[in-house]
Parts: structure tokens; sequence; C-alpha cells
């Protein structure tokens, strides 16, 4: 899984991403762009007003910017992509896990889950 940083405002993730294609699960090569959060705004993405765990579909809305198969561009748009990562329950699962395991922090070399000491 190949991860490059932009700057300090987004990051991309290079994995097989599962999709539905013609009614049936695959999977299919795909760059994900995500925006990064700072360390302490981790809490209050994840949480609703209620306090409650919010759902992985909303969670997205927030973060994924961008979904592309970088070996076929042309075979799919991004916004189909995107809308299949966003609307399908597993696949939006697998990409807050995704997210929360890449994530970068504001300090060099440390991410969101880890301690800055």
């Amino acid at each position: 899984m190949a991860v490059d940083s932009f700057g300090s405002n987004s990051f991309s993730v290079d994995i097989e991403l599962p999709v539905l294609l013609n009614g049936r699960r695959q999977t299919s090569p795909a760059r994900v762009v995500f925006k990064k959060i700072p360390r302490e705004a981790l809490t209050r993405w994840m949480l609703d007003q209620d306090g409650c765990y919010r759902s992985d579909k909303d969670l997205l809305t927030e973060v994924l910017l961008d979904v592309v198969n970088p070996y076929r561009p042309t075979q799919r748009s991004a916004t189909s992509m995107l809308n299949d990562a966003i609307g399908d329950e597993r696949t939006a699962a697998f990409l807050v896990a995704v997210f929360l395991q890449h994530c970068q922090a504001p300090g060099p070399g440390q991410t969101l889950l880890q301690d800055p000491g």
C-alpha cells in the first residue's frame, strides 16, 4: 500500500478498492485521496452532536476528496467510484479504516493515533 503526502492538507493511498461492478463485488486498483485532519479534531470527526459514533458514510463525506483508477482512468469515472465508495457500507468502513491507519498529524512523522511525546 503506497502512501503519498501532499503537503499538510491531503494524502493519497494506492489500494485495491472493493467496488460493485454490474451488481457483482470486485476489486479495482484505486488511488484514494483523503483530506488530513488535525489530531485534536479526530474525536470531533468521529462523534456526532450527541456524542454517538457517526456512520462511516458520514465520516467519509468530510475527508474523501477523490477516488481514481490510476491504471485505467477511463474505465470508470472518479465520480462513479467515489459514489460507490461512500454508498457501500463495507467499502465505507474499509476506507475509514485506511484513513485512520494512514492519516498524518501536523507534526513530522506522527500519525493521528500516536502520542506526540
